[in-house]
């Protein structure tokens, strides 16, 4: 019904005065396990297709994968990664409909990045690659130096799993619920400090769960420290902790360099939860 909507105030709109503007790849890999050289028969993406449409202060953005699938019944499928209409008020933006969103400063292996569930399928992809869109509304405010981000979505939010792991995985969550976070953001001169609350549902046990984090940015000279923080605290009262370094070196002969450390500390928690950074999982 969302996808509906939306096309259709897109199509309302076209014959108004309007830009239309588009982005894409093509790309064929072929992943292979390194001690039998066979195929892994996960799925590949070949194509991604970005359509963007524009009208005064509103925008319909879109981000399409065409896949197909190497097992033994191969198929292709368009995957509607990502739809969603953005207003652009004065004091910031809005965004409707189904979105990637991505929290914290750290790349990839971020504990407080957890809005969208993963794709466990292409787990060797790079940043927002790795993730499920989710119907959802967000609101982002600027006031001087301070960022505010709001998100409120109402989906089923499970993670795909890969059913090449060799070792068995927890059931997935099925029923439909709202997730709700806020994150605030404040920039200095060489660093940036943000803190966030998100409260929602295990991916994997479907009980609630609520991470509370902190976050770090700071630039000296040509070093970058990002530093991120999560603490989780699950409906039967289970608490861990999750936290991560990442330093990046300046550039060598046009090479970035970077490092991360990253660690869990368990409290009482029972189980594995299928929150937080996917490398705890």
């Amino acid at each position: 019904m969302t996808l509906r909507i939306i096309l259709f105030l897109a199509l309302l709109l076209n014959n108004l005065s309007a830009e239309f503007y588009y982005s894409g790849k093509i790309n064929i890999p072929y992943n292979f396990n390194l001690n039998t050289y066979k195929n892994t028969e996960l799925p590949i993406r070949f194509i991604d297709l970005n359509l963007n449409y524009s009208f005064s202060n509103i925008d319909f953005k879109s981000n399409t994968a065409f896949e197909y699938s190497w097992d033994s019944d191969p198929h292709e499928k368009i995957n509607f990664r990502e739809y969603y209409l953005s207003y652009y008020p004065d004091f910031g933006e809005i965004n409707i409909g189904k979105q990637i969103i991505s929290w914290g400063f750290a790349d990839g292996n971020n504990p407080t990045d957890n809005i969208n569930p993963y794709d466990l399928n292409y787990m060797f992809e790079s940043g927002t690659n790795r993730k499920i869109g989710i119907h959802s509304i967000s609101s982002t405010i600027y006031y001087y130096n301070l960022k505010i981000n709001f998100i409120a979505s109402y989906d089923k939010f499970e993670n795909n799993l890969n059913k090449q792991f060799p070792f068995e995985m927890p059931s997935k969550s099925n029923s439909e619920h709202i997730e709700y976070g806020l994150d605030c953001q404040y920039s200095m001169n060489q660093a940036e400090l943000s803190i966030s609350y998100f409260n929602g549902n295990d991916r994997f046990h479907n009980e609630n769960i609520q991470a509370i984090g902190a976050n770090l940015l700071y630039l000296y000279n040509e070093f970058s420290f990002r530093f991120e923080n999560a603490f989780f605290i699950a409906n039967n009262n289970e608490k861990f902790l999750q936290g991560i370094i990442q330093i990046e070196y300046p550039e060598i002969f046009n090479f970035n360099i970077g490092s991360q450390l990253f660690g869990t500390y368990d409290f009482n928690a029972e189980k594995i939860y299928g929150i937080g950074s996917p490398l705890f999982i």
